[in-house]
């Protein structure tokens, strides 16, 4: 299992952003080489020169539900992961931008994702958020809705092109 993976799947990529639905948590790698906060812009982070290779969709039994490879490889895309608070109508969203050639830029409401109480591994966590039953990508214009497991848990990992 490689160090960049908790979940239990073997990924070779160096810095892939996961993100658990149970209760939701963003886990991806920060520092000079991988992603870094854009200044005073809390809650957004930059990876240079990167891109998404694939997304996986994981269920709560680690049984991959759903591999976008060819609805995002290569492709100038917009992600957008939502998650809701039980009994609230709006989510609050979790956007991945990818360009073909240049950056990968992760975003979310800072204040909504603190640190885990007793983790310090799991620096952008929120127990009361849950993934909703569907992610959304938007390529070329267009945007197409993939179910995410039921009841909001499982995994999704986005997986990036450059170590």
């Amino acid at each position: 299992m490689a160090a960049d993976d908790p979940g239990g799947l073997f990924i070779d990529q160096g810095s892939p952003i996961l993100i658990g639905g149970g209760s939701v948590n963003i886990n991806f790698r920060e520092g000079s080489s991988h992603f870094q906060p854009v200044p005073g812009s809390p809650g957004r982070f930059v990876k240079t020169n990167d891109e998404i290779d694939t997304i996986l969709i994981v269920d709560a039994s680690g049984v991959l539900t759903n591999n976008l490879l060819s609805v995002v490889n290569g492709k100038d895309c917009r992600v957008i992961i939502h998650t809701k608070r039980p009994g609230d109508t709006l989510s609050d969203d979790i956007i991945v931008t990818s360009q073909t050639g240049g950056n990968l830029d992760l975003s979310f409401t800072a204040g909504e994702f603190g640190p885990h109480p007793t983790d310090p591994n799991r620096p952008h966590f929120n127990a009361n958020r849950k993934l909703v039953d569907s992610l959304d990508v938007e390529v070329a214009g267009q945007t197409v809705s993939f179910a995410v497991p039921t009841n909001g848990i499982g995994t999704i990992l986005i997986i990036n092109s450059k170590p």
